[in-house]
């Protein structure tokens, strides 16, 4: 290799490097103007944002380089891209509509990250909307994604603030009982019990976590309106729950003053 091809390449890579040394600082600029102005917009970031930011970045440094470093002309390379463009759509039509429905939700401001929305059966807050879908995560902890799309054409409710409180209630369930009806009988008499008090939308959750010598771990979750006092809670559950048949020895496994609360989730 001659001493004119060296040089060539060099200088191809020298350039290459700095339009991405430039692209790097470029978007991390935008990045931080992107955030600016979400918040001026009362706006909050998504990934959505940053990643078409990031997007538009890298086509335009991929258009700068293409004639210096590759010898294609980019006027060439966009026609031939236009050309292919239609078939790569075709296959691409669910992204593509997931990424506009994103873009709708946020910039229409009906849902953002922090929202707490109804979706379905899905209760929960919006923790991220990114290019395909929206993170949505439950008083639980589970986190259901949501295609854009999907999210776009389904009717929601949206809650302004947040206002539940969970309380955990271990209970110890028989080995010779039918689960099935437990958990029947757990949450209509906790219901009962808890009233108007309760979050009708979350409700009472019955989630068994172990299997042991005299049974099973059994944890009772209602869902109350915030404000209401866990202890109080706690209290009418283990009264309510305290006489039924299918008790291991007909106790709970702690007294009231021992049960684990979450609390403004």
């Amino acid at each position: 290799m001659d001493q004119a091809t060296l040089s060539d390449l060099a200088s191809r890579a020298i350039t290459l490097g700095i339009a991405v040394a430039i692209a790097v600082v470029v978007i991390h600029l935008l990045e931080v103007l992107v955030k600016r102005l979400t918040a001026k917009m009362e706006l909050r970031v998504a990934t959505i944002f940053i990643n078409l930011v990031r997007g538009t970045v890298w086509v335009i440094a991929l258009l700068s380089v293409l004639e210096p470093v590759f010898n294609i002309q980019p006027t060439a390379f966009v026609t031939a891209l236009g050309v292919t463009g239609v078939a790569i759509s075709l296959g691409l039509q669910d992204t593509v509509s997931n990424v506009i429905g994103g873009m709708a939700l946020m910039t229409s401001r009906v849902i953002q990250p922090g929202d707490w929305i109804t979706v379905g059966t899905v209760t929960g807050k919006v923790t991220d909307i990114t290019w395909r879908s929206t993170m949505v995560t439950d008083s639980s902890g589970n986190v259901e994604v949501i295609p854009n799309s999907v999210l776009n054409k389904t009717a929601l409710v949206r809650l302004e603030t947040w206002k539940v409180t969970r309380v955990d209630v271990p209970v110890k369930v028989g080995r010779e009982a039918d689960l099935d009806i437990v958990s029947a009988d757990i949450v209509t008499t906790v219901t009962a019990a808890l009233g108007d008090d309760l979050y009708d939308q979350l409700g009472v959750e019955v989630v068994y976590s172990d299997i042991c010598a005299d049974g099973f771990d059994c944890i009772v979750r209602p869902h109350v309106k915030y404000g209401v006092s866990s202890s109080s809670v706690t209290t009418r559950v283990v009264g309510a729950l305290a006489g039924r048949p299918w008790v291991a020895c007909h106790e709970l496994v702690h007294s009231a003053e021992n049960m684990p609360t979450n609390q403004g989730e």
